[in-house]
């Protein structure tokens, strides 16, 4: 059961978004690359949309970009928590990692 649970995370990961509707234009900023110390909390993505957050429209625009920006399909972004929050949590799904061998 713990190879199982270690083979799921392998092709997910969760990324943190402050979310800022209404922008001048769609963008992403991401976190500063740099080590964290163990109590220290993780950077967030800063995603920038034009669309207004009402009748989840802002969120489909944030799915949109991120998967622009990682390059993966739309349906490889899931808003995990924060539908109507700035703050939001995201799982990130490649489904070509499931797909190749350990060794490569």
């Amino acid at each position: 059961m713990i190879e199982l649970k270690f083979l799921l995370t392998l092709y997910k990961m969760k990324i943190f978004v402050k979310a800022k509707s209404r922008a001048k234009e769609n963008k992403i900023i991401p976190p500063p690359l740099k080590l964290w110390e163990e109590n220290e909390k993780t950077g967030e993505y800063m995603v920038f949309v034009k669309e207004e957050p009402r009748q989840g429209k802002a969120n489909e625009a944030i799915i949109k970009i991120l998967s622009q920006y990682f390059k993966i399909s739309k349906s490889s972004v899931r808003l995990v928590s924060g539908t109507s929050s700035k703050k939001k949590v995201f799982e990130i799904y490649d489904p070509s990692i499931k797909n190749r061998g350990h060794g490569e």
